[in-house]
């Protein structure tokens, strides 16, 4: 009796490996969309201490001087110096783009974050990547000795 259990105990193992792939497989999508990338462009400005307060309202004017864009709004953030919102109108050639401006004290940065308005596509359009790096080199003039990273936005449990 002890033999045939010793000779089953393989072929058990392999049918509760088979029993749980399909839960395992549930568990790696769940965890995946908590912690994914949200599409669009991001760049983080980092500033010489301390960040000026009209940073992002001066960078907000030369995009939209030197742009499609126009500027929505002025956000209310607590957590940031300012928060700005400016729109792109979607063209023939182009889809709606959002851009956001938010500038933070405490670590004397500006964030620049450029989406598509559109969520059939997992990545920014070739438009939207022309123009994220417009705004990229028009804020590098503005305030030439920045030092500007692209960055990743998260989203989920895990997220910004």
């Amino acid at each position: 009796m002890e033999d045939s259990r010793e000779r089953d105990w393989p072929h058990r193992r392999v049918l509760a490996l088979f029993r749980l792939s399909p839960l395992t497989g549930l568990l790696l999508c769940a965890c995946a969309s908590l912690y994914s990338d949200l599409p669009g462009v991001y760049y983080r400005a980092q500033f010489s201490p301390p960040i000026q307060a009209s940073v992002c309202q001066e960078a907000a004017s030369a995009f939209v001087q030197q742009t499609r864009l126009r500027q929505e709004s002025t956000n209310w953030n607590p957590d940031a110096t300012c928060d700005v919102s400016l729109t792109a109108e979607k063209t023939p050639d182009s889809p709606r783009v959002n851009v956001s401006l938010i500038a933070y004290s405490e670590n004397d940065s500006l964030l620049v974050s450029i989406d598509d308005v559109h969520f059939e596509a997992p990545r920014p359009s070739p438009s939207t990547k022309q123009l994220a790096t417009t705004l990229k080199d028009i804020l590098q003039r503005l305030y030439p000795s920045v030092i500007i990273t692209p960055t990743t936005r998260r989203t989920g449990v895990l997220g910004p």
